[in-house]
């Protein structure tokens, strides 16, 4: 999986001017394709401890890098199956997630899960670390979707929705002169929360439809209580393409 273009960018920028400028740059070689050492650097509260084999594993199936042999295999769909208390969460719907969003690999994110509340929690959770995390926001470039009104060119004065439930990130441009990133906008992404059996048929983002689709906790006991409500569940299922 290549880099960003914006991010390489920035390691391919001349040489550091400052201490700050170059631990940003430090920091995005590291992590850029590495989601563990993303999780390290970033979110030291959840990664204080070595990671276990088994989440390298789910990990690694995550980002298609699975290897059968001597050949990788693509993996468009993934089930995940784990007893609870084993971080599957904080793994995939949090560090995967933002990773993937942060290094623009994905740009539309839907979260599911079986009530609203779950989902929603999850999205929120993402959605407050990009408000507090410095850090994370001015290494790679993040401006977020509530203060696009202090941005120059086309996006200002505009703003996106910033709720628990959906919002939108930008990326700033690469300013290749002065070795920083600029007040202009060059891409935006998305994450929506929603729950399992609402229609998602016709999402959209701009041009892009849902690239990234997250099914955390998609059953519950009503859900699969007769034969009927499983037989819907997986019609569902069928339908969304999980």
């Amino acid at each position: 999986m290549t880099a960003t273009l914006t991010a390489q960018s920035v390691i391919n920028a001349p040489a550091p001017t400052g201490i700050e400028d170059g631990l940003r740059k430090w920091r995005i070689q590291r992590t850029i394709d590495d989601p563990f050492e993303f999780g390290r650097i970033y979110f030291p509260k959840y990664w204080f401890q070595k990671s276990p084999e088994f989440h390298k594993e789910i990990m690694e199936l995550a980002t298609n890098n699975y290897v059968d042999g001597q050949s990788k295999k693509n993996l468009n769909t993934l089930v995940i199956a784990a007893p609870r208390n084993h971080s599957k969460s904080t793994l995939i719907t949090f560090l995967y997630v933002i990773w993937s969003l942060v290094t623009q690999r994905k740009f539309f994110t839907v979260i599911i899960s079986d009530i609203s509340r779950i989902s929603v929690g999850h999205t929120r959770n993402i959605k407050e670390e990009f408000e507090s995390n410095e850090r994370l926001c001015n290494d790679w470039g993040i401006i977020l979707g509530r203060d696009w009104e202090s941005l120059a060119g086309a996006a200002k004065g505009e703003k996106e929705k910033w709720t628990d439930e959906e919002f939108v990130i930008g990326f700033k441009k690469w300013d290749k002169y002065n070795n920083c990133w600029s007040n202009e906008l060059d891409d935006r992404a998305k994450i929506l929360a929603r729950m399992a059996n609402n229609p998602l048929r016709g999402l959209r983002f701009g041009f892009r439809r849902p690239d990234l689709v997250i099914a955390d906790d998609l059953e519950n006991d009503e859900l699969v209580d007769t034969p009927a409500q499983r037989d819907k569940l997986t019609q569902w299922d069928i339908v969304t393409g999980k």
